[in-house]
């Protein structure tokens, strides 16, 4: 392959994505848009002896044979950086310049033209399972129905996702991230697959290092947190599709998400409180009590002349209650 073709290659597959990202972009074009890959609904039976798998495992750092797992194919540049690094390095010549810079126009007019036709084509197929359908009404369709529209969406959009540098989350790597939780993320939620009838996620441009303060989901440093946040392995976007049984598909979007959170963008979430965290919040409520007790209580209702064990009892009583409320 000559030089000249591997450049006009290049050039066309970036203005290719740049277009891509410019449909994801769009506020009004992200539902329909987002995931696809998913073919037939997945079975979430083998999920979930996964997931029994790492509830085996002491203490796992990541999901097993990762390199393999994930292959990152997101490229870092955007249209515009490798067109100006092609003219530094190849095309410096006024004419190679200007040659390069009219193939270029003409590539973004040929997809653009393209990718019009695939928009219009998608929004035709999610428009009857569309919740937020601005159009007239049409007659309602039953679940099969739903499911099987759910599905055509999902393979016409098998394409897109590949052509933006989308790669599928494995169902071992979901295991992963259902299962493990961070230590430094506050918030940490169960789900139950019974309520779900498939799940899948998609992943691009994966990080080592400290989570960006602006995330979707990650760790928050509690009040208690002493040390600084520690590295983690991330996602500048992630690609979210579920489908409950009592809802319907969910297509959703996020930025900066870290592997352990993924289980927080799903629908029909239970929130808990780690164990730590519910001695801490029990360990300040006791403490905050006896000190309410001490300064304020025993004067006032020492004039009553009330026995000092008596008020023992009644306020061991009272903060046993309160303690209970929040271990529920």
């Amino acid at each position: 392959m000559t030089v000249e073709r591997w450049l006009r290659l290049r050039a066309k597959g970036l203005a290719m994505l740049h277009v891509t990202r410019g449909v994801w972009g769009s506020r009004v074009r992200v539902r329909p848009l987002l995931p696809a890959l998913l073919g037939s609904p997945r079975a979430l039976s083998s999920l979930a002896a996964k997931m029994g798998e790492y509830r085996k495992m002491w203490n796992p750092t990541e999901p097993r044979d990762w390199a393999q797992q994930y292959r990152e194919r997101f490229i870092p540049f955007s249209k515009e950086q490798l067109l100006r690094l092609l003219i530094q390095e190849f095309h410096s010549s006024p004419v190679e310049k200007v040659a390069l810079e009219e193939f270029s126009a003409h590539v973004d007019f040929c997809t653009l033209f393209h990718y019009h036709h695939v928009l219009a084509q998608l929004q035709a197929l999610y428009d009857p399972i569309n919740p937020d359908r601005e159009t007239l009404d049409q007659p309602s369709l039953t679940d099969p129905q739903r499911l099987s529209n759910e599905q055509e969406v999902l393979q016409a959009l098998k394409p897109l996702l590949a052509q933006a540098n989308f790669s599928p989350l494995s169902e071992d790597t979901l295991a992963y991230a259902l299962v493990v939780h961070h230590p430094q993320d506050e918030v940490q939620v169960t789900i139950n697959l019974d309520q779900y009838i498939y799940m899948q996620f998609w992943a691009l441009g994966q990080r080592v290092g400290q989570m960006p303060r602006k995330s979707s989901v990650g760790s928050k440093r509690g009040f208690f947190a002493k040390s600084p946040p520690a590295e983690r392995r991330y996602f500048k976007r992630v690609v979210l599709a579920a489908r409950t049984k009592r809802g319907h598909l969910v297509l959703k979007s996020f930025k900066d998400t870290p592997l352990e959170g993924l289980e927080q963008l799903l629908p029909e979430l239970k929130v808990r409180t780690p164990t730590l965290q519910r001695a801490l919040l029990n360990l300040t409520l006791v403490v905050s009590g006896m000190v309410f007790f001490v300064n304020v209580g025993m004067v006032v209702l020492s004039d009553l002349k009330v026995a000092t064990s008596l008020l023992l009892l009644l306020f061991a009583i009272f903060m046993g209650m309160r303690a209970s409320k929040h271990i529920q």
